[in-house]
């Protein structure tokens, strides 16, 4: 029988709507048991930040490349992830 293991999911998605956490224990092949999950909505200044990064990765031709909010936003959006996990501080979203 392989080795069960447990894993954390993140997940932001288009829609805006916040972070989604999921725990889930597998074997990686037929085996899944669910744990946990809770969405971490998104505020009203987190959405206008995820819409301008967005707007902004319109333009771009190269992956590496972050301009105008991107920068700041993948920070802040690394962190909001963090924070879903982390669940001993409050979510910053």
């Amino acid at each position: 029988m392989p080795k069960m293991l447990t894993s954390i999911g993140l997940m932001s998605g288009t829609s805006l709507d916040g972070i989604d956490v999921a725990l889930v224990t597998t074997d990686g092949d037929e085996r899944v048991a669910r744990g946990a999950f809770r969405t971490y909505a998104y505020d009203t200044r987190a959405r206008a930040m995820l819409r301008q990064a967005i707007a902004d990765a319109r333009s771009l031709r190269n992956r590496e490349d972050r301009p105008g909010s991107l920068a700041v936003c993948e920070r802040e959006l690394t962190a909001w992830h963090a924070d879903a996990v982390f669940v001993t501080r409050p979510a910053r979203v």
